[in-house]
């Protein structure tokens, strides 16, 4: 038997990683305001706005899923690992980990400081807007929107490295850790 994530946990995982994955290049292509033009030219007027208002919105989900997530986190405690890494490999793990849970907490907020700073709506799929939470400032919205980007590019140089290092466990190590945040069943190692 596989010791699993609790299912809360797994469920948030795949969450989170669908939305992010999906973000990463919907940001570099639809909040780069040059691309205006291009994107109007290819999907309609008013395109760059729904696209971007879109964004705001997923970056709003994955803000409070990263809240839930810590939350379960301190509820239901990582499962052993069977068998355990070597420390450098469990400090790398543990490491790009924490690095990941805090750009995905971090970078959302940076992002919706920075809208507030340019004070633009940030509508959350058209039900209601973020309220502000920096003052108006247009040099200070630069600056913190630059810091957004900076952190997504680092979000996904992280999650680069975290699948990698997730098909590294499935296929080259062939152990359970692939297994302990997933729904499937584990592939039968050699001998089994």
């Amino acid at each position: 038997m596989i010791p699993r994530y609790a299912l809360l946990r797994r469920v948030l995982h795949w969450i989170v990683a669908v939305l992010v994955i999906g973000m990463i290049p919907g940001g570099l292509i639809f909040t780069e305001f040059d691309n205006r033009d291009a994107i109007e030219g290819l999907f309609g007027a008013g395109s760059f706005n729904r696209f971007y208002d879109l964004h705001k919105s997923v970056g709003v989900v994955v803000l409070a899923l990263m809240a839930a997530r810590v939350g379960a986190m301190l509820v239901w405690p990582a499962p052993a690992r069977t068998p355990p890494l070597s420390p450098p490999v469990r400090l790398a793990a543990t490491v790009s980990h924490a690095a990941l849970y805090v750009l995905l907490i971090v970078t959302p907020l940076l992002g919706w400081a920075g809208v507030s700073a340019f004070r633009a709506p940030i509508p959350v799929f058209g039900f209601f807007e973020m309220p502000p939470i920096a003052p108006q400032d247009r040099e200070l919205s630069r600056w913190l929107l630059d810091l957004h980007s900076a952190c997504a590019f680092a979000i996904a140089a992280l999650v680069t490295i975290h699948v990698a290092a997730a098909f590294w466990h499935r296929n080259v190590r062939e152990d359970t850790v692939f297994y302990r945040i997933g729904f499937g069943r584990r592939r039968p190692t050699p001998g089994e």
